[in-house]
């Protein structure tokens, strides 16, 4: 592919693209540490160490998906720095929905699922220096062209071209990517906050209204009847005892009936 060029005012306007690349979440930390403009973004046909959340690798190891990492450059604290993950998968839920009829979910805070099966992760990562974040990488992969997956992963994850035998134009859907993200990340760069997507976003939210657990390093933490997110990106549940509770960080699983 050739370099990007979007129809953005700044995101994606200074762009690197490489075949083959051990993580596009590193390279991007090394251009931010070395002073590159917000917006930067570099995106990757192969990764040879993919970085998922929670620590977990991401399969990134064939030329089957969309795999990019932006530079973003916030003036806020850490935890709604760390926000922007939940600013990301909303993003690409509304892009994938209106561009491109996708009937695509949101499972909080940082996964895109459709037909039930993982399609997009989200990885955000912030350094702290003197009390302020000087960056935050935000890096996506979304599987396009995907037909089998390893047998650990067959039953939970999916592609664009597996669920509907589409075959999405990469650069094209990166370009529309950025334009979307640029819009929301402005608007929410003027408050911190996710009250204008709050409403679409708890619609997308495919355990709503549904019992979950909340675990934290593979330990369960809580259960919770799920009523969506706040503005703050927070995970907000009634829990058994019928106390409202706020959840900052975990992954999230619905539990299933008589479990």
């Amino acid at each position: 592919m050739t370099p990007l060029h979007p129809h953005t005012k700044w995101l994606g306007q200074t762009t690197d693209y490489f075949d083959l690349l051990d993580s596009t979440n590193l390279y991007a930390k090394k251009m931010a540490q070395s002073g590159c403009p917000e917006g930067y973004t570099v995106y990757a046909g192969i990764q040879t160490a993919g970085k998922g959340s929670h620590g977990r690798s991401w399969l990134s190891s064939s030329p089957t998906g969309l795999w990019f990492s932006m530079v973003l450059r916030p003036r806020c604290s850490f935890q709604q720095a760390m926000s922007l993950s939940v600013l990301a998968s909303y993003s690409i839920a509304s892009t994938l929905r209106r561009r491109y009829g996708l009937d695509v979910g949101i499972k909080w805070p940082n996964d895109c699922y459709l037909n039930g099966k993982k399609l997009a992760g989200i990885l955000a990562e912030a350094d702290l220096a003197d009390g302020q974040i000087p960056y935050v990488i935000l890096g996506i992969g979304i599987n396009l062209y995907t037909e089998s997956f390893p047998p650990s992963l067959q039953q939970t994850a999916t592609s664009v071209f597996r669920e509907t035998g589409i075959y999405l134009d990469r650069e094209l859907l990166l370009g529309n990517l950025l334009s979307d993200f640029e819009r929301f990340y402005e608007q929410y760069r003027e408050t911190y906050c996710l009250t204008e997507i709050l409403t679409d976003y708890n619609r997308l939210l495919i355990h709503q209204n549904e019992t979950i657990r909340i675990t934290y390093n593979g330990v369960t933490m809580q259960e919770l009847f799920c009523k969506g997110i706040d503005g703050d990106g927070r995970l907000v549940g009634v829990g058994e005892d019928g106390e409202m509770i706020r959840v900052m960080n975990g992954e999230v699983s619905v539990r299933k009936k008589g479990a």
